[in-house]
């Protein structure tokens, strides 16, 4: 009964869908096309579920809105982002995302201005974001980098730990399953992002066991061992660093890239004094390393 049931659901939604594309193709088709058409096709489209087709067209319509979108068009832009991603809005510019109280402009121009590091303005849009929007975790972890850059590591590891919060309730009570999975890395983000605001503030105590909160799970987490292992050589746990860099000898990790690795190794033999150790360190780089650098070279 189940299988029919979820059967005629599927037919159902085939055929709806369907309709919304005709009737998007319908109005494309008239002459004479107003404003108002094109926005009635972007709908239709969104019905249809082709929220990849309709990004140029909704970037067109940021783009022609002298005094910025429509509020049911900044419905569209927030489900379109929710299921494509703000990527390709963010290469917009300032005049094309115009001054909007929606939570979905305000995160889009908060990426922006993050990647132009104007952190100031960014910080302020990402506090725009409130807590029942879909972008609130992520605008939460904005705010902490940003306040990490600032070296406001108190209210930076408050922000974390919000954001950990945040990002792990919204993975629970997602039901598409690369939603939840984007959730989850933002989750792994802001504990590694705690971590590091610890390791700048020199309280390497608590940076190590807030290192230790980070999933092995993580597909991350064999680039973070790097760090940890920094970590405990300014702890002077020298050895810990030696056996957190001996993991990278593993099959199972070849894959990471990391000639620093070995600058470390043997920085850390020298601290102890095992001069031979951190000789033998140096020439593997050189042997490992030297004649890839020589080729680089001269192909520049």
């Amino acid at each position: 009964m189940f299988s029919k049931l979820v059967f005629l659901f599927c037919i159902l939604f085939t055929f709806s869908s369907w309709a919304s594309y005709q009737q998007a193709e319908n109005l494309f088709q008239q002459k004479n096309k107003q404003r108002g058409t094109y926005r009635a096709i972007i709908k239709e489209l969104v019905a249809a579920g082709y929220y990849h087709g309709v990004v140029p067209l909704l970037k067109e319509e940021m783009h022609n809105s002298t005094y910025g979108l429509s509020q049911d068009m900044e419905e569209v832009l927030d489900l379109v982002s929710w299921r494509v991603g703000t990527r390709t809005f963010q290469a917009m510019n300032k005049t094309q995302l115009r001054s909007s109280n929606s939570a979905i402009i305000s995160f889009i121009r908060a990426k922006t201005a993050f990647r132009s590091r104007s952190y100031n303005e960014a910080y302020e849009f990402a506090h725009k974001v409130k807590s029942d929007h879909w972008a609130y975790p992520y605008a939460l972890l904005i705010r902490a980098s940003i306040l990490t850059l600032q070296k406001k590591y108190e209210e930076a590891l408050d922000t974390y730990d919000l954001c950990i919060k945040a990002s792990k309730s919204a993975a629970s009570g997602e039901s598409f399953i690369d939603r939840r999975l984007q959730y989850e890395s933002n989750t792994d983000f802001c504990i590694v992002g705690k971590a590091r605001a610890y390791y700048a503030d020199r309280k390497y105590e608590k940076a190590d066991l807030a290192y230790l909160d980070l999933s092995k799970n993580a597909y991350f987490w064999p680039h973070m061992l790097y760090e940890e292992a920094w970590n405990s050589f300014y702890k002077g746990d020298y050895n810990r660093t030696l056996g957190k860099l001996v993991t990278y000898r593993s099959p199972f990790i070849d894959f990471v890239y990391n000639p620093e690795v070995d600058v470390l190794n043997a920085y850390s033999y020298l601290k102890l004094c095992l001069c031979d150790d951190a000789r033998k360190a140096a020439d593997r780089f050189y042997s490992e390393y030297q004649k890839p650098a020589e080729a680089v070279r001269s192909l520049l």
